[in-house]
């Protein structure tokens, strides 16, 4: 399968909400905001109309919406390989399943026994 390579460029950090139809929504914020999360009683997100579900810290990508897009990947800066593809969020592989921008049917195979990272 040919993915596309796009580059990392950096940090960033998310809100991901859950809407009334379970639509996952991701809300970009600062990392003082994720940081005051970790303190005592800290105060949740809010997004009117969902449910706030988790912030999360990680890197940031060369695409419009700064994350990882269908039928991308890319090296992170601590080396580790990231692929997303149809059907699945992006998760972390080991990069002997890509030759060059192919994932190998190994890394697919991989990927699909992952039943908890499905759309």
């Amino acid at each position: 399968m040919k993915l596309t390579k796009v580059n990392t460029i950096g940090k960033a950090w998310f809100h991901r909400f859950d809407t009334p139809g379970g639509k996952r929504v991701y809300v970009p914020c600062t990392e003082k905001q994720y940081r005051d999360l970790g303190k005592i009683n800290p105060i949740n997100p809010t997004r009117g109309g969902h449910k706030w579900a988790v912030s999360f810290e990680t890197w940031e990508v060369d695409t419009p919406t700064g994350k990882l897009e269908t039928g991308q990947y890319t090296i992170y800066p601590d080396g580790k390989l990231a692929v997303n593809i149809t059907g699945y969020h992006a998760m972390v592989i080991e990069k002997e399943f890509m030759d060059g921008d192919e994932l190998s049917q190994e890394g697919i195979d991989f990927i699909n026994n992952h039943e908890a990272l499905r759309h």
